[in-house]
């Protein structure tokens, strides 16, 4: 094989791997951007899921900061029914 043959065999390697190149480049492009995608799905899908669980926790707490209130009230009224039942009973004797 003369030089000039040898060079024109490289020289038409090189295109076939640029064409080659160029055939993939879209691909590429179209998974890297597709990856992308996905882990900004992945994010938008933690974002919501923490808000609801920290929604959740903050609700949780304040429903038993309201029970808690609520068992106080209801043993307050128990205890002033009580009292009022206690001095009707000592006025109905006078």
């Amino acid at each position: 094989m003369n030089a000039f043959q040898s060079h024109r065999e490289k020289l038409s390697n090189e295109i076939d791997q640029l064409v080659d190149n160029q055939n993939d480049l879209p691909d590429k492009i179209e998974e890297s951007i597709y990856s992308s995608f996905l882990s900004q799905i992945d994010e938008w899908h933690k974002f919501p899921i923490e808000k609801v669980k920290q929604t959740n926790q903050q609700t949780v707490q304040l429903l038993d900061f309201k029970w808690i209130k609520l068992k106080i009230f209801s043993a307050e009224l128990i205890q002033q029914n009580e009292t009022k039942r206690f001095f009707r009973m000592h006025l109905n004797m006078f």
